[in-house]
């Protein structure tokens, strides 16, 4: 039966270790094989590229905040700091509709010391008063660091660009 990727993307999905059986064509042929597949949880990174630019300058694409995002983000700084050479880095957040704000608050928890107020939240009650504080302890708090924003970063991309700037 000849499928639609949307369609077939769907029927594709399913429960973590569940067996998904597949009848494949190979390249334009008329062979078709019987394919048995194990499901597996996916996860896709939120860094969409990292790199050295020029000698001296990191730049991380961080393209959304979703769970166990800001791992990514750290192991790719972590990554382009092990280089050796780099002394700035860039945070591009362009096009960054944003996401889960404890990833961002642990983005920003790469560069400020443990403890520190990313942002709050005030409400007419008093008891819906919060407070959102980094938790732990910062790869690097002297690098110079420059964050891209555009018309499209917004969210979670506002935390961390307005925390780094106001906490500079």
């Amino acid at each position: 039966q000849n499928l639609e990727v949307s369609q077939a993307s769907e029927r594709m999905k399913g429960e973590p270790g569940s067996e998904l059986k597949l009848k494949v064509r190979k390249g334009r042929g008329d062979t078709i094989e019987d394919v048995i597949l194990i499901r597996e949880r996916i996860h896709i990174s939120d860094v969409i590229y990292y790199g050295m630019l020029k000698d001296t300058i990191g730049y991380i694409q961080i393209g959304g905040f979703t769970l166990n995002g800001a791992k990514d983000v750290r192991r790719a700084f972590e990554s382009l700091k092990s280089t050796g050479g780099m002394k700035r880095i860039i945070l591009d957040l362009r096009g960054n509709g944003g996401g889960l704000m404890s990833e961002a608050i642990e983005i920003v928890s790469m560069f400020v010391p443990k403890g520190t107020l990313v942002v709050s939240q005030r409400g007419k009650d008093p008891r819906m008063n919060e407070e959102f504080r980094t938790t732990s302890e910062p790869i690097d708090t002297e690098i110079p660091i420059m964050v891209l924003v555009n018309s499209g970063s917004a969210s979670s991309s506002e935390i961390v660009a307005g925390a780094l700037q106001d906490l500079d």
